[in-house]
């Protein structure tokens, strides 16, 4: 799909250049490919900006601003069981408006790596608003431990998490 829209908008441009019109706008389609990795293009301006990112996504208007810089801060990659991807998306919506909140029919589907291979489809309301409040909650616990690092030092918050880390493996097995 994202190959189809790469290939057809600067044909649609070119198009209506010829006809006298100066369109803006400012396009960036994502997908997943085979492995798991993002495919993304970026067309703005005329100008088309091709990228795959290993394990990144980019959201939201330049990369400083965007998806990629809290991917990569939270430690994202294809391998993950969580997904970060929705929580910075959902973390971008709120400071910036031309990203989608998720909050249309339309943006509906979802495209994300599952056992092994590409999966897109609806993402159901119900599954959507249970994870908006799992991301609140996951929100609450890093301005927590951001501020517990602030109170008691980074060695006594690393101390603590690798205690607690245990004690959940040891409950596991």
């Amino acid at each position: 799909m994202a190959e189809d829209i790469q290939r057809r908008l600067p044909a649609r441009y070119r198009e209506l250049r010829s006809l006298g019109y100066e369109p803006e706008a400012s396009l960036i389609v994502a997908a997943v490919d085979g492995d798991g990795n993002p495919y993304i293009f970026r067309y703005s301006g005329g100008i088309l900006d091709d990228r795959t990112e290993d394990g990144y996504a980019m959201v939201g208007i330049g990369r400083d601003t965007g998806g990629v810089l809290l991917l990569s801060l939270l430690g994202y990659g294809p391998e993950a069981t969580w997904d970060m991807g929705l929580l910075a998306l959902l973390l971008i919506a709120a400071v910036n408006p031309y990203v989608s909140p998720l909050a249309a029919e339309a943006d509906g589907l979802y495209i994300r790596w599952q056992d092994g291979k590409v999966v897109m489809g609806p993402l159901e309301p119900e599954a959507f608003q249970e994870y908006k409040q799992r991301a609140k909650k996951r929100i609450q616990l890093i301005r927590a431990l951001w501020q517990l690092a602030e109170t008691c030092g980074e060695e006594a918050v690393e101390k603590a998490l690798e205690a607690l880390k245990s004690a959940g493996e040891e409950a596991k097995s």
